[in-house]
């Protein structure tokens, strides 16, 4: 099978050469890799065409300046139609692959003709490349078994990034018109549509690290003081609503079932929004204890106790 790697640019010149080490260092290298800049303003564009020029990779590597900025999704998804490969691994411009992330994938993926879009495991580094390891970095597995995602896994809670996944491209150009064209991030689109037909699985092996770029104690001091802001919370439930709500709105073709779950889940959602906004720990109780579906987690219910008691609205 032919490998494509669709690489999302903007203003990312301070990581991006590291990035770009990791892809041409592959153990199996990519056919193709495209990289489409969404209107950058730094030097990322240089900094790409240079390293392209150095390493003599005109040949398989290509860039794609964007006429106007389309978004982070958008992008994307132009990307990956400008891909040719049967596979298409989706990247981001800061993080960091391991050398034998391909190959591991090309292995899952063309062992198992069944699964339609695969992702590994994550770990997390900081601005200087060191993993970072704390109380809000959760520890990736590494036993390298495959499980099946559900739909409600993904109701549930998000936890499927992009940048670590691997897509065939006969399922993406099946359904390319209509969730290109639906206002929500890429990945979780992706990965509902691909749950929807039981075609989307994890692979418990740790293939690419997510940067975060500040040092590790004061980032874990930032995430924490987030979880901990419920005017911040309210605004994050509020744009988790807004794609949910563009989802169940949308042209996505999804069975009735998985369609129905997207539904109770906003409207969980909107209700949680609303006990937070009038700070009810009446309204709370009653919304996570009528939860018969587990739509919310029993974590969340902490969290929000927690916030309508003592949260700061800074």
């Amino acid at each position: 099978m032919t490998v494509s790697v669709a690489l999302a640019l903007y203003n990312g010149e301070k990581f991006i050469e590291k990035q770009l080490d990791t892809l041409r260092l592959q153990t199996v290298k990519p056919n193709q890799v495209v990289l489409c800049d969404d209107g950058s303003s730094d030097n990322t564009v240089n900094i790409v065409n240079e390293y392209i020029k150095k390493y003599s990779l005109g040949d398989s590597w290509k860039i794609c300046k964007n006429p106007q900025n389309l978004g982070y999704a958008k992008n994307f998804y132009h990307a990956m139609e400008l891909c040719d490969g049967d596979l298409i691994y989706l990247c981001d411009q800061d993080d960091i692959w391991k050398n034998d992330k391909i190959e591991k994938m090309n292995k899952v993926m063309e062992e198992n003709p069944n699964i339609s879009l695969l992702m590994c495991r994550g770990g997390v580094i900081g601005a200087d490349d060191r993993e970072l390891h704390g109380m809000m970095i959760k520890k990736a597995e590494e036993t390298e078994k495959i499980t099946k995602i559900s739909v409600e896994d993904i109701i549930r809670i998000f936890d499927w990034t992009g940048m670590l996944m691997c897509v065939r491209k006969d399922f993406f150009e099946q359904r390319k018109s209509i969730i290109s064209e639906i206002s929500a991030p890429h990945d979780f689109v992706l990965a509902l549509s691909a749950a929807d037909c039981e075609q989307f699985y994890v692979y418990d092996y740790v293939g690419a690290y997510h940067r975060r770029h500040s040092n590790n104690a004061a980032n874990e001091e930032h995430r924490i003081s987030k979880l901990l802001n419920l005017k911040r919370k309210i605004r994050d439930i509020d744009n988790y609503n807004g794609y949910l709500y563009n989802v169940a709105n949308s042209n996505i073709e999804i069975q009735k079932n998985s369609m129905n779950m997207l539904e109770e889940r906003l409207i969980k959602s909107q209700q949680r929004k609303q006990a937070l906004e009038e700070k009810s720990i009446k309204k709370l109780f009653k919304l996570y204890f009528s939860d018969d579906k587990k739509m919310l987690r029993p974590i969340s219910f902490l969290c929000d106790t927690w916030l309508v008691l003592f949260g700061r609205i800074d």
